[in-house]
């Protein structure tokens, strides 16, 4: 009953984050420490948070106990507790209930409020399955199938259910950066309807206007499309740290560094405990040239287990002549997943070959051709190691065929090519012909151009003057 505990602890957690005057801290963060013996008062500190709400639920066939307290950790005192047994068709109401009493206990600091749950479904059935196909949706990888698989039977008990179909769209429109039995095309069509649907039922869901923005972006190349709807999808449902990074990506993948930047950290802020928000905005901070700020971020989600900045910090590395360096993250980076952690053997031929070419920079074309045989499994693989590798005739043809075979591959190397080390990269009159063609070009004339940059006009081939940029 892991989940059902789960979803119901998260089910109260979104109820408080709608009170005036209380910020709360996102799920993933705070559900992080369920396994862990902490004293409150370090909890607290590692979420900066002020006031916890702890408890537990159990459930057994149509009953439902739970226990809640509010813990105020500067004194580890207790300010209010209570233990509920009810129904299971009561869940709602028990939702309210126990809020209400968490902001009356609070009310001297944040006033009178009065608790109110919109019941998202009369099917308790259908809550009960919400709940564990919501949790396999936090999963990711192939966690993601059976999440499409519990959300459909969901949507079919209660064909109202506006948050379910939500999260169906939002599971099948990220099956394409993971390793999912389901199809692009039969992803892309569940995506589809599912975000249609919770639309129709209530046209101000955030993660279903977040799923269309990817959709749009991903499948169609319409990206002053896609920045309405994440804009939309951010602006109508803020306090979504999920929405708040997919903004974030959005705008750092397009250039625009300073607009990301507060999406990343909020992001942070009410999701601390989160690898890749972490990341993303380490990479951002290292976009600006700010290593100090960086790095602090990056090693947070290292522990956490998010490592794809990695093949950044190694194509710093490199740019700067340290090739061991770079080699020792591509080899975390490319490593063989599961027990056996040891790199492909494909890698010591890279390195072999690399190391020669950087030695003595003749040819390209043994170095190319192990490129080549990069794992298939890395669909960006080709254009991320020819700009490792700083060739830029190769990475160009490489980066045209990935915008042409898909509009998402590119996001993998996005991050890398706007580092000050590829200032050559961003202002060579390919990348402008390649990603302007591919929409940036409409997009940066009607927002403007990346941040510290400028169009030249130029009778051998338009490009960008990054020259405020990297000062």
């Amino acid at each position: 009953n892991e989940y059902f505990s789960d979803g119901v602890a998260e089910e109260l957690l979104n109820l408080l984050a709608t009170v005036p005057g209380l910020d709360t801290i996102s799920r993933t963060s705070s559900f992080s420490f369920k396994d862990e013996r902490l004293k409150i008062a370090d909890l607290a500190k590692e979420l900066n948070a002020t006031l916890i709400v702890e408890g537990s639920v159990r459930k057994l066939e149509n009953r439902v106990r739970i226990t809640a307290q509010l813990i105020d950790p500067a004194t580890d005192k207790h300010l209010w507790s209570e233990t509920y047994d009810r129904e299971l068709s009561d869940i709602f109401s028990l939702q309210e209930e126990i809020a209400q009493s968490i902001v009356t206990a609070l009310q001297d600091e944040i006033g009178p409020y009065t608790v109110t749950v919109q019941q998202p479904t009369e099917n308790i059935e259908a809550f009960n399955l919400f709940l564990l196909g919501r949790q396999r949706f936090y999963q990711r990888g192939p966690a993601l199938d059976s999440a499409i698989m519990v959300l459909k039977m969901v949507v079919e008990k209660d064909p109202e259910y506006a948050e379910a179909w939500a999260y169906l769209a939002a599971a099948a429109a990220i099956t394409w950066g993971y390793q999912t039995s389901i199809s692009n095309d039969d992803a892309r069509l569940i995506a589809e309807q599912a975000s249609s649907k919770a639309l129709d039922l209530d046209p101000g869901l955030g993660l279903a206007l977040a799923a269309q923005a990817l959709l749009t972006f991903g499948y169609e190349g319409n990206v002053e499309k896609a920045f309405h709807l994440i804009d939309r999808a951010a602006n109508e449902d803020p306090r979504n740290t999920t929405i708040r990074l997919w903004a974030g990506i959005y705008y750092h993948y397009w250039g625009y560094l300073d607009d990301a930047l507060p999406h990343f950290k909020y992001a942070v802020r009410y999701d601390p405990r989160v690898g890749i928000i972490n990341g993303c905005l380490g990479l951002l901070y290292m976009a600006q040239g700010r290593e100090d700020l960086a790095t602090p971020h990056l090693a947070k989600a290292t522990r956490l287990g998010w490592s794809n900045h990695f093949n950044a910090q190694a194509s710093q590395s490199m740019m700067k002549g340290d090739f061991d360096a770079s080699f020792d993250l591509l080899k975390v980076t490319f490593a063989i997943s599961g027990a056996d952690s040891d790199p492909l053997p494909w890698i010591y031929e890279l390195e072999e070959a690399g190391r020669s070419y950087i030695e003595n920079p003749v040819s390209t074309e043994t170095l190319i051709s192990v490129v080549e045989r990069a794992p298939k499994r890395v669909a960006f693989a080709e254009s991320y190691l020819t700009l490792l590798f700083n060739l830029k005739d190769p990475f160009f043809d490489y980066f045209s065929h990935s915008i042409n075979e898909s509009h998402l591959w590119p996001s993998f190397v996005m991050p890398i090519v706007w580092l000050p080390e590829y200032r050559a990269y961003v202002e060579d009159p390919r990348f402008f012909e390649i990603f302007g063609g591919d929409g940036a070009l409409e997009l940066w004339e009607q927002r403007g151009f990346p941040d510290g940059c400028t169009r030249v006009v130029d009778p051998s081939g338009d490009h960008l003057d990054c020259s405020q940029r990297y000062q």
